[in-house]
Formats: C-alpha cells, sequence, structure tokens
C-alpha cells in the first residue's frame, strides 16, 4: 500500500498536539507539508517536524503532488475556505469542528466532496468511542423505539479562552509546541462566537449522530458574563420527527473542576442516559430490562488519533467513503446558526429545508 501524503493546515494546539503526532503514529500515512500563515508558528512545528515541506499559504500546499489529503486545524472562520479549496483540489479533507459558521457552506462542502468522491471527515471525536456507537445502533434500529424527547448539559473549562488567556491552560493541556493565540477564541471574527460554536458543538452533534434527527426549530438565550463572546447558553428546540429538546452549556468551570457531558435520550420503549466525558451509558427498557456496558477506560474517553486514522483510512482505499460522514456536522451548523439568530432576536429560529445534493 503507498503512503498517504498528509498536509497539516494550522500548525496551532490542536494540530501539533495531536494530528500531527497522529499522523506520525500511522504506518499507513507520512507528513509532506505544514503550511501557516503564521510565521512564528510555521517555524516552530517546522523545526520540530523536519521532515515535512513549509509553505506559508494554503494554496501552495494544496499544489504539492506529495499531498493526497489535508488535516484543516484553523479558527472557525476559516474551515469553509479552506476545506473548500482542498476539495476543489483533489484532496481528502479533515476539518476541525465545526465545519463552517454557515449552513449553506456547510451543504457546499458536502456537494464538492460527494460529487468529487472525496472524504469529508469532522473533528467530532467522541464519535469514535464504544459507547456512542452503542447508543446510536440502539437507537437507530428502533430497539429503543420512536425518540420523544433529548436533554444534553455540557459543562467545561474555558473561561480563560474567551478572555484572551490561552497560556493559564499550558499546565493543563501541556502545549507541546504552541498553545491558542489570544484571539483564536475570545475573538468573534475568528470564532464566530463562544460557548456555543467551541464546546456545544461536542454535545449537539452528539445528539444528531447518535438519533440520525435534525433540528426543525430552536429558541435560544446565551450569556456573556462579560466576555467579548458568549459562555453560558440554553436552548430548546423540536427535532425532524416532532420529539422536543433541550441542551444547555457553560464554559465557566475551572481548571481541575470535574467537568459534565451527558445526553438522556427518551424513546416510546426506554431510554439511554450517555456520559461523554466520564466514559458510561446506562441502556434501561421499559419490559424492566437493562443492557450492562462496561465503563470507557480514561484513554477510551477521548481517542483524539481516531480522526486523522479515519482519514487516512478512506484516503488509503481500505474504508469507503461514508455516504452520512458529514450530516450530524451539517446539523449541527444549522442548530447553531439558529441558536445564535435566536439569542440576538429574542425569538424561536426555524431551521430551513435542506437542499437537494
Amino acid at each position: 500500500m503507498t503512503s498517504v501524503g498528509i498536509g497539516v493546515i494550522g500548525t496551532g494546539w490542536w494540530a501539533t498536539q495531536f494530528h500531527i503526532p497522529s499522523v506520525l503514529a500511522n504506518p499507513d500515512a507520512s507528513l509532506r507539508a505544514l503550511a501557516d500563515r503564521d510565521s512564528d508558528r510555521l517555524d516552530a512545528a517546522s523545526v520540530r517536524y523536519s521532515q515535512a515541506a513549509s509553505y506559508n499559504d494554503h494554496k501552495s500546499l494544496l499544489a504539492d503532488p506529495s499531498v493526497d489529503a489535508v488535516v484543516i486545524a484553523t479558527p472557525h472562520s476559516s474551515h469553509f475556505e479552506l476545506a473548500r479549496d482542498a476539495l476543489l483540489a483533489g484532496k481528502h479533507v479533515l476539518v476541525e469542528k465545526p465545519l463552517s459558521l454557515d449552513t449553506a457552506d456547510a451543504y457546499e462542502l458536502k456537494r464538492l466532496a460527494v460529487d468529487a468522491g472525496l472524504a469529508l471527515v469532522v473533528g467530532h471525536t467522541y464519535h469514535h468511542t464504544r459507547l456512542a456507537q452503542r447508543a446510536r445502533e440502539i437507537i437507530l434500529s428502533g430497539t429503543l423505539g420512536e425518540i420523544t424527547f433529548v436533554s444534553g448539559l455540557f459543562a467545561s473549562m474555558v473561561t480563560s479562552y474567551y478572555s484572551g488567556r490561552p497560556d493559564e491552560y499550558d499546565e493543563v493541556f501541556h502545549f507541546p509546541v504552541t498553545g491558542p493565540a489570544a484571539d483564536t477564541y475570545s475573538n468573534p471574527a475568528l470564532s464566530g462566537g463562544g460557548q456555543g460554536w467551541t464546546q456545544m458543538t461536542h454535545l449537539v452533534d452528539m445528539i444528531f449522530w447518535v438519533t440520525g434527527l435534525r433540528c426543525n426549530s430552536v429558541f435560544a438565550r446565551m450569556s456573556d458574563a462579560g466576555l467579548p463572546v458568549d459562555l453560558v447558553d440554553s436552548t430548546s428546540f423540536t427535532l425532524s420527527n416532532g420529539a422536543l429538546g433541550t441542551a444547555g452549556s457553560t464554559g465557566q468551570l475551572l481548571p481541575g473542576q470535574s467537568q459534565q457531558q451527558e445526553i438522556r435520550y427518551y424513546g416510546t420503549q426506554g431510554y439511554i442516559l450517555q456520559e461523554l466525558i466520564h466514559g458510561t451509558l446506562e441502556v434501561v427498557y421499559n419490559d424492566g430490562t437493562k443492557e450492562s456496558l462496561d465503563p470507557l477506560t480514561s484513554e477510551e474517553i477521548y481517542p483524539a488519533m481516531t480522526p486523522v486514522a479515519s482519514l487516512i483510512d478512506i484516503a488509503s482505499g481500505r474504508t469507503p467513503v461514508p455516504s452520512d460522514g458529514a450530516d450530524s456536522a451539517i446539523a449541527t451548523v444549522e442548530f447553531l446558526q439558529c441558536a445564535y439568530r435566536s439569542a440576538r432576536s429574542g425569538h424561536d429560529q426555524v431551521v430551513p429545508a435542506p437542499p437537494a445534493v
């Protein structure tokens, strides 16, 4: 098998801590190129990963014939342009979440990928745990009956990111090359917003991925607590099968405090309690039976290397391009774009019908 050549666009925290090491650890891939407009970040990454060519713009990387697939780990507002250009250049793509900040752009990326037969993988890592996969299997098989209500909570420790003080997390994450820039998450022109686009993405994407549903309407309230972006978000919504839902998220926890990331799915034949960050899943059926599932190990809870592995498997031809690979990511963009509009307007927002692809 020919080694898959990987190019990485964006050489900040997430790329250097997770994505690039994932490429280097994969025997079926090789790191061929790096690109970043920030010369300091690019230089630091180039010193660490000297085997890769370096470019100060993404189009030069995309023109490199040794690159078969690209990993995009840049601020949210750049995801659409970079992923679009990569797909048009014939490259398989892994783009960090969120897929984009605009629903029409998200659907355009899916269209480009489908038309070209290319992978469009989105960095929603929690999909790859065995408990999340089991929850999806149960619900999509109909074993839980018709979904009637979903409730989610996502509490995390990100206030200093939104305050423009990312260095305060170095003791937690031990940034190996460079940490996030001060404005990566605090500048809404780059991030699109705060807790919604940065953290609530994990929660709502899991809901859409596990249930196979999308959102019909959203009502949201958001508080910035004096920060330049939202810190606390509260939403109620309807799903495409008529079910109701609630989802809340806060980034106000402090480093070292226990995080809570849970989802409850209620169907006509039972319910599922899913805890993402603590790695548990409880399944209870109305006939009195329960399904016992072993908790995830600490290594299994957040399998950070699996999105890159999925990209490489597809690019190498080992696994086919998934037909629904980006659907939950698109549903997440739809939800969040409407949530932000609702918070600004004070009114419920209806999610437009998806275009024909």
